[in-house]
């Protein structure tokens, strides 16, 4: 059983290497924010304050979080696209609302393996 988490920018080919990983290891994809929240998404960011933002993406890891341990436990080998990194990141860098969310992180599970992608800033321009 193996939970993998692929993080880093837009553009820096996470989807390609969430997808070419869950092929090389027969794994389910995943990814935050999940599914069924994404909809949600341009609302989110287009009209909610930069502190109900944080929350929103912080909510959406801790669901994600459960997805993780219920693939853990059942011996589901799955690939998430993004995970906790991310939203701190974005918190950091861009939205700096200085929430503690340690309580958050306190919750979650934990992968068995991160890979961080990084490229630089011209590769990333083009794919978006």
């Amino acid at each position: 059983m193996c939970i993998v988490v692929v993080e880093g920018l837009d553009g820096a080919g996470k989807t390609t290497v969430v997808r070419a990983l869950a092929e090389a290891l027969d794994a389910a994809t995943d990814g935050t924010p999940g599914a069924a929240v994404g909809p949600l998404r341009a609302v989110v960011d287009e009209t909610w304050s930069p502190d109900a933002r944080q929350l929103f993406y912080a909510a959406s890891v801790l669901d994600a979080s459960a997805r993780m341990a219920a693939a853990r436990a059942a011996g589901r080998r799955t690939v998430f696209d993004r995970y906790w990194a991310s939203t701190v990141a974005y918190d950091v860098a861009i939205r700096r609302t200085g929430l503690d969310l340690s309580v958050v992180e306190a919750r979650l599970s934990v992968p068995d393996v991160t890979v961080f992608l990084d490229a630089p800033r011209s590769v990333r321009a083009d794919r978006m």
